[in-house]
C-alpha cells in the first residue's frame, strides 16, 4: 500500500470514529431519553452508520469528478 493510500486510510478512520462519537453523543442527548440497552444498541448502529455511509458517498462522488476531469488516468 502506498504512503498515500495509507493516509487516505487513517483519515477515513478518524473520520468515522470521531463522526460517530459525536453522532452518538448527539443521540444520547436529544433522542434517548429513557437509557434502555435496545436505545443504545440502536444509538450504536446508527453513530457507526451514518459517517460510514457519508465517507462513502463521498468517495463515489470523488471518483466520479475525477472521471469526468481525468479520464485517460481511470483504465
Amino acid at each position: 500500500m502506498s504512503v498515500i493510500g495509507l493516509f487516505w486510510f487513517v483519515l477515513g478512520a478518524l473520520f468515522i470514529i470521531v463522526g460517530s462519537r459525536v453522532t452518538y453523543m448527539w443521540l444520547r442527548k436529544n433522542m434517548m431519553p429513557n437509557d434502555s440497552l435496545e436505545d443504545r444498541l440502536m444509538g450504536m448502529f446508527i453513530a457507526i452508520a451514518c459517517p460510514t455511509v457519508g465517507l462513502l458517498i463521498a468517495f463515489a462522488i470523488y471518483q466520479i469528478f475525477m472521471m469526468m476531469v481525468f479520464p485517460s488516468s481511470m483504465q
